[in-house]
């Protein structure tokens, strides 16, 4: 069935009003969904044959033209809506841990508007002593919008944990003004937030910064783990259309992202981090200019330390620099960037087909890298090294 947070039996609740949200306060709190009510024991149940609805369309007036209580996109929301459809607090009364379960429920229609962050999921671990980190399985987000995190929003900040576990996870259609169309990670100002996301899917998101995802750990140590997750069709009007992680050391393993599109990093943008790439694929991205900004990376852009081995780069696409990978700036603490076992086909830019490595020295190793069908209109079809200003050149070995 279909619930909204400001209903109940007790009369406990404000009809209508937005501030209204389904909130767990304490923890080893469990919610299943996907039952008919004639089961008899809880793996009887069957999520997709049995949609449960968590719905922030408190008036009752959203797009809904399959009639099925869920708003695909964020597009779909109309007049008020529950600024957040869950509210998970590990911070008034004790820590959230992962004995707290959300599994098989669809989270929709949650808005933010510009104010507010977690629309969909808003998970509350702020400040010492504070934690946020439950487990999610089988849950969809859809149609959520919000500044910070459309979809889940993790805030482990100022010396604060907020670290899920989320299995079999989708985030679709989903917006948020500022970063995290889909899902926002904040463990900066000491924090921590490092989520471990296991075949997830994040389609169709968009944001300013970050349209799937938006990794946040300036002041932190936070290394988000992801395995099996798939970014596709998601936009960033700035960096990282599928995937933005700033200052963060994320472990990526067979990953994939898929026709995502922003002006740096169509694909995935690094900033400042030392993320680890291991059998990821980057594939049909897309980097394009927005007031004033070139466009840099079709599939990747990197200011940091990244370690790419076994990663795949095929007809990813920049209109300005950096068609497969574009590198910028000074590594993050001289590291360097580390390609092994690395394939660059048939991607294209104005300069630097496969890719582009200019300002700073950035330290660029490549080992068995090979460059096939790349193309550049304007130079280096392969790899373009801008070093107007003094930049070491990068080290290849076996490269083709």
């Amino acid at each position: 069935g279909i619930y909204y947070p400001d209903q109940d039996r007790d009369g406990d609740h404000v009809t209508g009003a937005l501030t209204e949200t389904f909130r767990i306060e304490w923890d080893n709190v469990q919610l299943y969904g996907g039952f008919a009510g004639t089961e008899g024991a809880r793996d009887e149940r069957d999520p997709v044959a049995h949609v449960t609805v968590l719905s922030g369309d408190v008036d009752g007036d959203d797009t809904d033209d399959d009639g099925n209580g869920i708003a695909e996109t964020w597009a779909d929301l109309q007049g008020g809506n529950a600024y957040h459809v869950l509210y998970l607090d590990g911070e008034s009364h004790e820590p959230i841990s992962g004995a707290t379960v959300i599994d098989g429920m669809t989270v929709t229609a949650g808005n933010g508007d510009d104010a507010f962050d977690g629309a969909g999921l808003y998970c509350a671990g702020r400040g010492s002593d504070h934690a946020c980190s439950p487990a999610l399985a089988d849950v969809t987000f859809s149609g959520n919008s919000a500044y910070h995190g459309g979809g889940m929003y993790d805030d482990g900040s100022d010396g604060g944990a907020s670290s899920p576990v989320l299995m079999g996870v989708t985030f679709s259609g989903n917006s948020a003004y500022y970063g995290g169309g889909g899902m926002y990670d904040d463990g900066n100002d000491g924090g921590a937030s490092s989520p471990v996301l296991a075949d997830v899917a994040f389609r169709d998101n968009s944001a300013g910064y970050g349209g799937g995802m938006l990794h946040a750990c300036d002041g932190a140590t936070s290394s988000p783990t992801l395995t099996g997750v798939t970014f596709s069709s998601n936009s960033a009007s700035m960096f990282g259309g599928g995937m933005l992680s700033g200052s963060c050391n994320p472990a990526l393993t067979d990953v994939m992202f898929v026709g995502n599109s922003a002006t740096r990093g169509g694909g995935m943008a690094n900033w400042s981090g030392s993320p680890a790439l291991t059998g990821v694929t980057f594939a049909r991205n897309f980097a394009g200019p927005i007031a004033g900004w070139r466009g840099c990376g079709g599939g990747m852009y990197d200011t940091g330390s990244p370690t790419l081995t076994d990663v795949t780069f095929v007809d990813n696409y920049s209109n300005a620099i950096g068609g497969g990978m574009c590198n910028e700036g000074t590594s993050a603490g001289g590291a360097g960037r580390v390609l092994t076992n690395v394939t660059f086909v048939r991607n294209s830019a104005q300069v630097g087909g496969a890719m582009y490595n200019g300002g700073g020295d950035y330290g660029l190793v490549l080992t068995n890298v090979t460059f096939g069908d790349n193309r550049a209109t304007g130079g280096g079809g392969a790899m373009y090294n801008d070093r107007d200003d003094g930049s070491t050149s990068p080290l290849l070995v076996n490269c083709i």
